[in-house]
């Protein structure tokens, strides 16, 4: 059971930080846009789904590391 709790945690929250970190990119990518005037309203949505998406990681994050202490 060990061994199958490792996979699922692998699977469902090990991708986590990678996942983080190409939304911390790309956001960073749409605010030089935004700082050069170019953001356009579908590129606004996209910003405010991406923030959206960074704050359901970090409360994942923040439950895992609650069990863990657990």
């Amino acid at each position: 059971m060990k061994h199958d709790l490792k996979i699922w945690n692998r699977d469902i929250f090990g991708h986590t930080n990678k996942l983080k970190k190409e939304i911390i990119g790309k956001i960073g990518e749409l605010d030089k846009l935004n700082d050069d005037s170019n953001l356009d309203n579908d590129r606004k949505e996209e910003r405010i789904e991406l923030l959206s998406q960074l704050q359901l990681l970090n409360l994942k994050h923040e439950s895992i590391m609650q069990q863990k202490l657990e």
